[in-house]
């Protein structure tokens, strides 16, 4: 799994052609699936769906924050494969986690992963990004990719 931070997100997405956006005066997105998403079995990095959970802000609040505390972060909505709510867990080992069911708007994209320096040729591969975002305040928590999806 390759996590990126903020402006690190903002250069890849911007080298895809991307326009910087946000959802204002789009309708409510109104998460509806559940289930768990496993980002990463390996760590077991999670997404457990939760729609009814009680966020503070809406999908389109949250993104709003995201980008006014970093407007260099590019991204196009249009192109969102799902943007749902739900908890959040990335443990880092020994029983100790970064975020350990933390409630929040999962934003995620079908974008082929690009890196500067050559991989091995077994390197797992993804073409599904995630953007996670504190569903009360609009903070960025990580941004990866999926792995092997």
């Amino acid at each position: 799994m390759r996590r990126i931070a903020g402006w690190g997100v903002a250069l890849l997405l911007l080298g895809t052609g991307c326009a910087a956006t946000t959802l204002s005066g789009r309708s409510a997105v109104v998460p509806t699936a559940t289930g768990t998403i496993t980002i990463d079995p390996n760590t077991g990095e999670t997404f457990v769906l939760a729609p009814d959970a009680p966020a503070k802000l809406t999908a389109s609040e949250a993104m709003d924050a995201f980008l006014t505390k970093d407007p260099e972060f590019t991204l196009q909505l249009s192109d969102t494969l799902a943007i749902d709510l739900g908890y959040y867990t990335a443990p880092v080992g020994n029983g100790t986690y970064r975020f350990k069911d933390r409630l929040a708007w999962g934003y995620s994209w079908h974008r082929p992963e690009s890196f500067s320096q050559s991989l091995p040729p077994d390197f797992p591969s993804s073409d599904t990004f995630w953007l996670f975002l504190d569903a009360d305040t609009g903070q960025m928590l990580e941004g990866l990719w999926q792995y092997g999806a």
